[in-house]
């Protein structure tokens, strides 16, 4: 039986008492059930991570014309965005050039951190997990296809592209709950495993 089949075949004429928020008023039992059809449609009408991928979709077009205007032509781009997982967990998603969104996983992570990344197209930097500063720890096999819940960063600031080693580089850890805004990255070929 459908709900409207449920709504039409009750009598919903006598008003009963419900509680809300701290007072109780009467509410009849139709008006109960048109306020639970419109929240359960409203809650799973909008996808939650298309805020965030729009504003990365920009970002990453955005970076990859300024690159090619100045000359430098990366084989592959891709912007991390802030998006809720399972049980709206806050974790990393991932949009890349050939317009892919999926959720980063640890294997992602790890074929990522085989190569150098621009940030923005322009800082040097290599991406890690970001349970450890350094090298780095191995993952264990059962996580590899599970959602990040951290990066991390080791920028070269101030470097050239053909100078990476001239300054002193930075580490930084971003949590998935902490990042507000995309980061964007640009490689010059594609990690093995990713989407086009």
């Amino acid at each position: 039986m459908t709900m409207a089949q449920l709504i039409s075949a009750k009598d919903f004429s006598s008003p009963r008492l419900v509680r809300s928020n701290s007072c109780i008023s009467p509410i009849s039992p139709r008006a109960a059930v048109q306020i639970l059809l419109h929240e359960r449609t409203r809650s799973m009408s909008v996808d939650p991570a298309s805020q965030g991928l729009a504003a990365a979709q920009d970002l990453l077009r955005e970076s990859l014309e300024v690159t090619t205007e100045d000359g430098v032509d990366f084989g592959y781009g891709l912007a991390l965005y802030p998006r809720p997982g399972r049980f709206e967990a806050p974790v990393f998603g991932v949009l890349t050039t050939g317009g892919e969104s999926t959720t980063l996983t640890y294997r992602m992570l790890l074929s990522l951190g085989q190569h150098p990344v621009y940030l923005s197209g322009r800082v040097p930097a290599t991406i890690r997990e970001g349970m450890a500063l350094g090298a780095g720890r191995s993952v264990p096999e059962v996580l590899l296809d599970q959602p990040v819940l951290r990066v991390g960063l080791t920028l070269s600031i101030g470097a050239t592209r053909d100078d990476p080693d001239r300054t002193q580089p930075l580490n930084s850890t971003v949590f998935a709950g902490d990042l507000w805004a995309p980061i964007v990255m640009l490689t010059d070929v594609r990690p093995e495993g990713w989407p086009p």
